[in-house]
């Protein structure tokens, strides 16, 4: 089984969010291959960055966030790159 993890789920599973739980017992039944987009990884950066603005995070649990994203992403997903796609 392939799974496509969107920035929700990315943010649930590497910061405290009310959805962190869930999250976790999505991914706890069992390993399936996950993708994380390009997209994906920069809607996350973005929902980091404004809850730094917001002050629901620190600057050290965001830089925590971003690391933890960069070797999760390495070491558990396979990565889809985003390309614009264009026929004539």
């Amino acid at each position: 089984m392939i799974v496509y993890l969107d920035a929700s789920v990315i943010v649930a599973l590497l910061t405290h969010d009310l959805f962190t739980d869930r999250a976790k017992a999505l991914l706890g039944h069992g390993t399936p291959a996950l993708i994380v987009s390009d997209y994906a990884a920069a809607e996350f950066s973005a929902v980091v960055a404004r809850r730094v603005r917001t002050r629901a995070l620190t600057m050290s649990e965001a830089r925590t966030a971003f690391s933890a994203l960069d070797v999760w992403v390495a070491r558990a997903t396979k990565q889809c790159s985003a390309s614009p796609t264009m026929k004539y």
